[in-house]
């Protein structure tokens, strides 16, 4: 019965994630998948992510979330980001899902 229950739940909650991907329609990309600050070493040369076994296709904003340990580090990420490429503003509403 347990069982049932979990798998009837995580099917509800990953048609909401779904739901929400489709709203936001985001463009997918190749991401690092498990972009966090362990993941980044730091050298004179700046810095290097390793750890790429969780790489995928998805948002933008699923990489730069996990980094990001507030809002204002959230917005100077995507200054910096904005600075190499568009970010579509309206994926920002995936964090939840996330």
């Amino acid at each position: 019965h347990l069982h049932a229950s979990y798998r009837a739940a995580t099917r509800r909650l990953a048609e909401r994630i779904d739901a929400r991907l489709d709203a936001v329609a985001a463009r997918r990309l190749r991401l690092h998948g498990d972009c966090h600050a362990g993941n980044v070493l730091w050298t004179d040369a700046g810095p290097t992510l390793v750890d790429f076994d969780d790489a995928r296709m998805g948002p933008a904003v699923q990489d730069l979330w996990m980094l990001a340990s507030d809002e204002l580090a959230m917005q100077q990420l995507l200054e910096g980001y904005e600075q190499m490429r568009p970010f579509d503003h309206a994926e920002l509403a995936l964090i939840p899902a996330l």
